[in-house]
Parts: structure tokens; sequence; C-alpha cells
């Protein structure tokens, strides 16, 4: 009787388990065999699913935008008051695509027009007054992109982002017309994108993209959770990735030493987020910094100056032959590559990009120290 209460007991078990994972299972098999395979090699990804219309499978291949072997040359320099940032972007000679879009986003600024004008006229009631304000408004805003970022020929810049508080973009696509360049082929370079800002650099991402032959592919794709998850990973992967420098950290007006190197300090918090440097570097670097902002509060120049060489030389000490003059204008044969494509860093404990904008913000210091700011 036992043996027989015991295995009614199992039975029951085993049944329950089935049920339970039965429950678990869609009514509906359309995606049960559904699968999205990456190619690390080729960046492409292997589709296959059901089509709900025909009832067939579909077996596809998504070529990303990711198929480009970018590297980045930033470069700091001063222009009539203000900084000039300028990009060297190459393409590797074993990329399988043009690169055609280039993208500095997630810049902790809001880039805005001062006495842009306003649109106070009802389009319902008076049309005609409001087209005016309203093409005076597009075009202050067009004048004011074009004042900060410059292209090579061939090429159209924008600011993207004025009314996002925080995300400011710059974007850069090639032109379309016949004659104009279809993007930087594999093993072209171009210098000539650039932009002018008064903030000083920080570290932001570039994002650059390939010509994806068929981007629409995606929107194909069946609705269900399988298919929202993988498409947020395939996009992902979509393109590449690279530290470099732009305008991220405002110079306070009235200027204020203090209150400068506390948003330099605000702004180097950041960096473990995005493999930038490590948290304790960045404790390490919060230390010296207790000591350097009371000294700027105090126009202590001394104190000041030796907070900079402690700092500057354990930088310098990290990243071997990094000189003063190459950490503030980027040294002619130092590229950046997709080192944080997958979020790693080129350095375990800062990378090159984080350093420089350290020792060009900090070199900034000092200078109005010395001149007794």
């Amino acid at each position: 009787m036992t043996h027989k209460i015991i295995s009614q007991v199992v039975t029951s078990v085993i049944s329950g388990v089935i049920l339970a994972a039965a429950a678990l299972v869609p009514m509906s098999s359309s995606f049960a065999q559904d699968s999205a395979t990456y190619d690390a090699v080729n960046k492409t990804w292997n589709l296959r699913y059901k089509d709900p219309e025909i009832e067939q499978w579909i077996n596809k291949t998504y070529i990303t935008a990711a198929h480009i072997y970018p590297a980045v040359r930033t470069t700091v320099s001063l222009e009539s008051g203000d900084f000039k940032y300028s990009y060297h972007i190459k393409n590797g000679s074993n990329a399988g695509q043009d690169i055609v879009q280039i993208t500095i986003w997630d810049i902790p600024l809001t880039f805005y027009p001062a006495d842009l004008p306003k649109v106070t006229a009802d389009l319902i009631t008076d049309g005609q007054l409001y087209k005016r304000q309203f093409l005076a408004k597009l075009s202050a805003i067009e004048n004011f992109s074009n004042s900060i970022v410059q292209s090579p020929p061939g090429w159209s810049g924008d600011l993207v982002g004025l009314d996002t508080p925080g995300k400011s973009k710059f974007v850069w696509i090639p032109g379309l017309e016949d004659e104009e360049p279809n993007g930087i082929p594999p093993g072209g370079e171009e210098k000539r994108f650039a932009v002018l800002r008064p903030e000083l650099p920080g570290v932001v991402r570039m994002r650059i993209e390939g010509n994806n032959p068929e981007p629409w592919m995606l929107g194909l794709l069946p609705e269900s959770p399988f298919w929202d998850l993988k498409v947020k990973e395939i996009m992902a992967t979509d393109h590449v990735v690279i530290p470099v420098l732009a305008p991220a950290i405002a110079i306070p007006s009235p200027y204020v030493g203090a209150e400068l190197g506390r948003r330099i300090q605000a702004h180097y918090q950041t960096w473990p987020k995005y493999g930038h440097a490590t948290q304790a570097f960045v404790d390490e670097l919060n230390r010296e910094f207790a000591v350097l902002l009371p000294a700027l509060d105090r126009k202590d120049k001394r104190q000041v100056r030796h907070a900079f060489i402690r700092i500057v030389t354990r930088l310098f000490m990290i990243h071997r032959g990094m000189v003063l003059a190459h950490a503030l204008d980027g040294h002619p044969r130092s590229f950046e590559t997709a080192l944080m494509q997958s979020g790693a860093s080129s350095n375990p404990i800062i990378d090159r990009t984080a350093a420089r904008a350290l020792v060009y913000s900090l070199y900034y210091l000092l200078v109005q120290s010395e001149r007794g700011k």
C-alpha cells in the first residue's frame, strides 16, 4: 500500500510539473522556433521567423551597420575665443561598408541660441504672421547650428536636441547629390569634422554607422516578446562606439575656479559607468580634489600648482609617452578605436581619452589660477 501511495504521489507531482510547464508555453506556437544568432566575424544576424501572413518559415541575414573599422583622432585648439574640437576619422581598409553617419551624443549640456525669435501668432487666426515667425525661428536655429558644427565638403552637419535638456547631439551625414561623397569608404579618411564651443572637453561617445543595405528589415519581424527583446539586442550591435573629447563642461560666468573644479569633478564621476575609468581611480581623484577645491577657493596658487603636478604626473605614469603638448592637442599618430563597443576600457585604470580630458581641464584651471582668478 505504501509503495502504491508513493507511486501516486510521484505521478501526481510529475503531472503537476508538466501542467505548470505547459502553462508557461504560449497558446500560439508561432514563435516557438524563432531565432536570432549573431555572427561576430561578419557582423551579421541570422534571423529565423514564421511569417504570420503566409504561414511559412523565413530565413534572413541582417547585415548590421557595424561592418566598419573606424578610428578617430580628436584635437582641441583655441579659435576666436572658443575651443575647436576637430575629428579626423578613418575607415579601415578591411571594412565592408562606407561610414555614412557620425553622431556625438549623450552630451550633458543643452546648446541653445540666445534671443531666439518667438512664435506668438496663432496659426488659425493669423496664418501669414505665424508662418513668418516660424520661418524666422527655423532660420535662427539653422544659423546657430551652422556657427557651431563644421563639415567637410559634401557632408551635412547639424546640432540636434535643442529642446531636450542634457541631450544635445552633433550629427554628420554625407550629401544626397550624385557628385557628393557617399561616405568614408574602406581605406578612406576625412579630417574636417569640427565643433566650435566655449565649453571645456569631457569624454562622450561617438556613434559611427556604416551603410546598412536593408535597415527596414527589423520592421518586418513578427510582433512578440521574443522579437521585442531581440531587436533591442540587434540594435545594440548596429553601430560602433568610440570615446571622444567634446564640449561637456561649462565654464562658469563670472568665472569661479572652485565652481569649475566641482563641475570637472562631477563629470568624471560618470566615467566608471562607461568604462572610461575604474571606481578606485575616481576615488583617488576625489582625494586629490579634496585638496584642490579648497585651494581654488583660497586662490592658493602654490597648492593648486602642486595638485596639478600630482594628478598629471600620475596620469603620465599610467599612459607612458603622454606629454602635456600631446595631451592638449592630441598625438599625430594617436587614434582611438572601438574599445568602448563592448564596454571595455583601453586601460584598466583610466583610458587615454579620459586622461586627456582631465589634463586639459586641469591645465585650464592652473592657467586661470596663475592669472589670479
